[in-house]
């Protein structure tokens, strides 16, 4: 066994009473811990020992690595897992919307058939529709009806008393016109022989 070495005394190190004082002049003497090692040591500078932290956050450190690693992998797997519950999510909100404005239009539609329903509960608007849609009319009332070639009635305009033009023919007006001469020369021709 080694003999252990002895240390001075923390007041004597300190120049308290267990000592003399040290001189003004003199340094103080330094602990066992303080003492500058000999050039080849393998202790690192102060310098060195504050670079050190950066250098090392620089470095990748294999736990960080593996950290990063298990955290992108449960990233993907929570991407993989709530990707599908997300579509269908937003599909059936879709969907929810497109229900509500379908039942709004079917409250518009109900409306309306209701609004038509009380329109035909009033004998004056029963007697105009089966005078303009069946041609019926009231005894006393003339009726007048004109009958186009293809043996087709076409109503007569209650303000003129003219049949409507614009249902006689689905031709264009020039279309009318040049048919109008034809017929004419056709006739006259016939009338000559």
């Amino acid at each position: 066994m080694k003999p252990k070495k002895s240390r001075p005394s923390r007041s004597a190190a300190r120049g308290g009473t267990g000592g003399a004082r040290p001189a003004p002049n003199s340094r103080p003497a330094r602990s066992g811990r303080d003492r500058s090692r000999p050039s080849g040591s393998t202790r690192p500078s102060l310098r060195q020992q504050f670079d050190a932290p950066i250098e090392r956050r620089r470095r990748a450190n294999p736990r960080t690595v593996r950290r990063a690693l298990a955290l992108g992998a449960l990233f993907a797997l929570m991407l993989v897992v709530l990707t599908p519950a997300l579509r269908s999510y937003l599909q059936q909100r879709s969907e929810i919307a497109d229900l509500r404005q379908q039942k709004i239009d079917g409250q518009k539609r109900v409306e309306a058939l209701e609004a038509q329903k009380k329109r035909w509960e009033d004998p004056a608007y029963i007697k105009k529709q089966a005078t303009q849609r069946l041609g019926y009319a009231m005894p006393g009332q003339k009726v007048t009806v004109y009958v186009d070639d293809r043996n087709k009635p076409h109503a007569v305009t209650n303000s003129t008393g003219v049949a409507n033009a614009t249902t006689l023919s689905s031709h264009p007006w020039y279309g009318q016109l040049w048919g109008s001469v034809k017929m004419s020369s056709d006739e006259s021709q016939q009338g000559k022989k």
